[in-house]
Formats: C-alpha cells, structure tokens, sequence
C-alpha cells in the first residue's frame, strides 16, 4: 500500500523598499514605502502588502525620485505601525506554509535597512520577516545565469531576462512583483 506524503506548501516573500538614499554609513536612511508580494513553490502570487511609511524627515530629493509628495503620506502610518502591519502579514503567510517560509530582496540593501529599522521598533513576539531564512535573489541570479554581466538593476533584469516591463519603477510594490517574476524564473 502506497502512502501519500504531502508537504506543506512554500512561501517566498519578495521584499522591495523605497527610501531615502544615505551615501555614507552614518547618513540618515528612511522607508517611504514597503512591497511585499508572497508566491508558492510554483511562484504564482498568492498575497501581496504594500503602504506607505510617514518617514521623520521628508527629503525633497527623494519625493521627487519616488515620483511622491509629502500630501501621500497624510493617512501612512509611522515605521512602528508600518512594521506591525507588515508582521501581520508575514505571520499569516507564515500560517500558510508552516516551516517553509523564507524572504529575498534584489541585493542585500534592503535587508539591511529592514534589519536596522526592525531593530529600532519592538514588537511582542519579534519580526517575523527578520527572522525567517533570507536570500539574496541578485546573487542567486547571476549564479544561475552566469552568462549575465553582473550589475544588472532590477529593471534591467525584469526586461532582459523575464521579458517583462515594469510599469511603475520606484514603487515597492511593482518592484516586489518585478522581483517575483525573477524568483520564480531563476530562483525557485
């Protein structure tokens, strides 16, 4: 007699942030705004997060590279509020797939950031996310790919490599999905 093993269904959340640009170690960095678009094993979108963050400071240069004014940030909840509910929503796709949830981010900038800022604000039970296995889909990218050069953006590789176009570059969200589509080509 045969038996049926089945396996909890996987989850990879595919995190893009928008923020403010510091150059230097010691520069002020600030999330505008969090994407997270959640695909199963097969890499088909099964959830998705996006808001915006009300940032400390507002700077001029990076509403205008966002495309964004201070005016969209009038009803955005603050980093501790935008953290909860992000955690929220990894601890439901967590629910989904138990022991089998991870996170990428195209380069390690972006977990970077999440990590400092996760540091900064508590919550009861931990960052879901922070804690979860992560991987770098830029690297694992062009290890799969070794016939691209290396450097490619995001956008670049969306285009060039999924045959995609994405439509609203510099939105967390769009760029979640934009990741999606390369985790699920060439990292999955």
């Amino acid at each position: 007699m045969c038996k049926k093993f089945e396996r909890s269904p996987a989850r990879t959340l595919c995190l893009d942030l928008e923020f403010s640009y510091g150059k230097k170690k010691n520069e002020r960095v600030d999330i505008y705004e969090i994407g997270i678009v959640a695909v199963d094993e097969f890499g088909k979108e099964v959830g998705s997060f996006q808001t915006h963050v009300k940032p400390e400071y507002f700077c001029p240069t990076t509403l205008d590279f966002l495309s964004l004014h201070e005016s969209d940030f009038v009803s955005a909840p603050d980093l501790k509020k935008a953290m909860r509910m992000m955690n929220d929503f990894v601890s439901q796709q967590a629910v989904l797939s138990p022991g089998d949830l991870k996170w990428c981010s195209w380069g390690k900038r972006d977990k970077e950031i999440l990590s400092t800022k996760a540091g900064m604000v508590s919550l009861p039970n931990g960052h879901k996310l922070t804690k979860s296995p992560y991987f770098d889909a830029q690297y694992q990218f062009y290890r799969n790919v070794p016939s691209a050069r290396l450097r490619h953006s995001l956008r670049e590789v969306v285009e060039d490599f999924c045959g995609d176009y994405i439509e609203n570059h510099h939105s967390a969200l769009d760029d979640a999905r934009a990741l999606a589509k390369i985790v699920k080509t060439y990292c999955i």
